[in-house]
């Protein structure tokens, strides 16, 4: 009975012991860039997935309007290989965009996993929950400059982006992840 008791108290004192300290200033960065992230990935994930099916859409039908055209079957065939390398320089740009969200995600979340069981937590659901909310409220602010923008106007996008909302200026620390450890 002793031992037991012995025991238990050996484990609750350890757990105490170990558990708590409070997040330094990497954590509660990496916990604020996990939500900030996520949410861009959110919203970029799906317009990434978007283009590429544009891309290979506008690819085909390039290759079919190819064959209708009045000209040489040697200068098809040079049309159809600058349409094929086209398209094949511009999907790696996609497909690399895609994996550096999921590798930024994937960084943030293994520091975080490495750190949570010693830290107290309530700092950490609060740098998270300012970093969604931050994010959101920047995406409604980019997304309100941008709306009347005609797409080629680059001054009027280059404009929204310079004229950022505080919280988008906020969020801006989580554009490299160099701050983390590993």
């Amino acid at each position: 009975m002793r031992r037991i008791l012995f025991l238990l108290y050996l484990i609750t004192y350890q757990t105490v012991c170990m558990a708590i300290e409070p997040p330094n200033d990497v954590d509660l960065k990496a916990a604020y860039c996990a939500s900030v992230r996520n949410v861009w990935a959110d919203e970029a994930i799906p317009m990434l997935e978007q283009s590429i099916r544009d891309w290979r859409r506008r690819h085909s039908q390039e290759l079919q309007s190819i064959n209708s055209y009045d000209m040489s079957e040697n200068e098809k065939e040079k049309r159809r290989t600058l349409a094929k390398e086209f398209l094949a320089s511009m999907e790696p740009i996609y497909t690399k965009a895609l994996l550096d969200i999921q590798d930024a995600q994937d960084r943030i979340n293994t520091y975080l996993l490495s750190r949570v069981g010693r830290l107290n937590a309530t700092g950490l659901l609060a740098a998270a929950k300012r970093g969604k909310s931050d994010a959101l409220a920047h995406s409604i602010n980019h997304k309100a400059c941008v709306q009347p923008c005609k797409q080629s106007d680059s001054a009027c996008f280059n404009d929204c982006r310079k004229n950022s909302s505080a919280a988008g200026e906020r969020t801006q620390i989580c554009n490299s992840m160099t701050f983390l450890p590993f």
